[in-house]
């Protein structure tokens, strides 16, 4: 193939937000759409794609509309199969045989077969309380096709299922360990297959098999007995790696496995016995907000997706974990930079009084009872020590540094509030927003009007 030509599609973990299969034909430079485009509000996610590797203008996408196929670079598609889609790969061997699976949210997701590249397909095998599955091959042995499925109503492990016969039949590999959950005994309920699932095979032995969801499980002996190979937290002596598993793959020199997760990449060299954290240099954290303290502009604290929040002391040149968790937004204290706040998903609010020694959780019951947006706004007064609001379906303001508070507002929604800002020049101005209506006081929230005028959706205040 060209070594120049990249394809991607983009798949988005939350809101749905996708402009379907971009193209890059300079090494990943510029980027354009392809054919196979959409609406962001159409919401027809690409889960996967094939590259043909003797011909790259061959491509087969799995998307949500279905599989589509190009033959023309992605110029044009043609729809080659109906249904929600996730997965397709090709058999090891045949360029011309390739394995798909559907996504199924109240369960039977199924397993299909293409033996001329993607034209046709045919469906194999059902697997009924499966909402979605991750599949896998192995250059060992051709025929060998493995399915790792996640079960609809607990998004834990519903089962390990094998095929010798490229995909004709399948027969399922027990186990009553929870392969997708999180403990280190697999004995706990329930998992995130709808988000995290990852599988391999050993390219030189079938019967090694590599599970992946919030931890990483491996078998050496074709599933009979399960070993944990690695652990979010290290639990039992277990190797560390980030959790949440997405993608495994093993290096053509088939020695080494690389696991993708929410931090980065990991990689064993020794058949998942040990790990190794390999991301460092790649800028690839996702934040959702910074702040930068009023009385030490030296001070930054920032929230990353999956990653935590971090501090730095010197102006951003460099940055140390202080709060564990999903990080969102957070604050500093408008006259003691040792206040901070920080956030986790769905308004999870906490509080450091020492400069991020210690955190104490903040969101008292009255507030997560409204139920916060999964990034939740929160906004420091810029005047007054120990003031800062929180918005859930409401604003919520505090004096005591988050030990107590107080609803301000009693607006008519029917949504998580997105957005919250205090004016500098007199902080009885508050403005806060919702997806499309933004709403303000100017007596400290005693009063509230709706702003006229908005359209669109609302992404900040300034």
């Amino acid at each position: 193939g060209d070594v120049n030509g990249s394809i991607a599609g983009q798949l988005s973990r939350y809101n749905g937000f996708t402009y379907g299969i971009i193209k890059s034909t300079d090494g990943g430079n510029t980027w354009s759409l392809t054919g196979l485009s959409s609406d962001p509000a159409e919401n027809d996610l690409i889960g996967r794609l094939w590259v043909d590797p003797a011909n790259p203008n061959i491509v087969v996408a799995a998307s949500y509309g279905g599989i589509y196929r190009t033959t023309n670079g992605g110029t044009s598609w043609t729809r080659t199969a109906s249904g929600i889609f996730r997965e397709v790969i090709q058999n090891p061997v045949s360029t011309v045989t390739l394995y798909a699976a559907t996504y199924a949210m109240n369960g039977g997701a199924s397993i299909h077969r293409s033996t001329d590249a993607g034209v046709t397909w045919s469906m194999m095998y059902t697997i009924p309380e499966a909402n979605r599955i991750r599949l896998a091959v192995t250059k060992a042995n051709q025929n060998v096709v493995v399915a790792l499925a996640s079960n609809f109503q607990t998004q834990g492990f519903e089962g390990l299922y094998k095929s010798t016969d490229a995909g004709t039949s399948f027969s399922e590999l027990r186990t009553s360990l929870n392969l997708l959950g999180w403990s280190a005994s697999g004995n706990d309920r329930g998992g995130q297959g709808f988000y995290d699932l990852a599988c391999e095979v050993s390219p030189t032995n079938a019967n090694h098999i590599y599970v992946g969801g919030v931890n990483i499980w491996r078998t050496t002996t074709n599933g009979s007995t399960w070993e944990l190979s690695a652990h979010w937290t290290g639990d039992r002596g277990a190797p560390y790696v980030h959790a949440d598993q997405h993608f495994f793959k093993f290096h053509p020199s088939r020695t080494h496995l690389f696991a993708t997760h929410d931090g980065g990449i990991a990689r064993s060299t020794d058949g998942g016995v040990t790990w190794r954290d390999v991301s460092r240099g790649m800028a690839i954290q996702q934040y959702y907000g910074l702040a930068v303290s009023n009385s030490n502009p030296a001070l930054t604290i920032a929230g990353a997706q999956d990653n935590g929040t971090a501090l730095s002391k010197n102006s951003g040149a460099s940055f140390v974990h202080t709060l564990d968790g999903d990080g969102m937004l957070g604050g500093i204290d408008a006259v003691n930079p040792s206040i901070m706040y920080g956030s986790q998903y769905y308004g999870n609010f906490w509080r450091t009084s020492n400069g991020g020694s210690s955190w104490s959780f903040i969101s008292s019951e009255n507030l997560r009872a409204e139920s916060g947006s999964w990034v939740a706004p929160i906004a420091v007064d810029p005047r007054l020590s120990n003031t800062v609001y929180v918005g859930y379906r409401q604003i919520w303001k505090s004096t005591t540094a988050g030990a107590t508070w107080d609803r301000i507002s009693n607006i008519p929604t029917g949504s998580s509030m997105r957005v919250i800002a205090v004016a500098p020049s007199n902080p009885n101005y508050i403005y806060v927003a919702y997806n499309t209506t933004l709403h303000f006081t100017s007596n400290g929230g005693q009063s509230w009007q709706q702003q006229p005028g908005i359209t669109g959706f609302i992404m900040g205040v300034d």
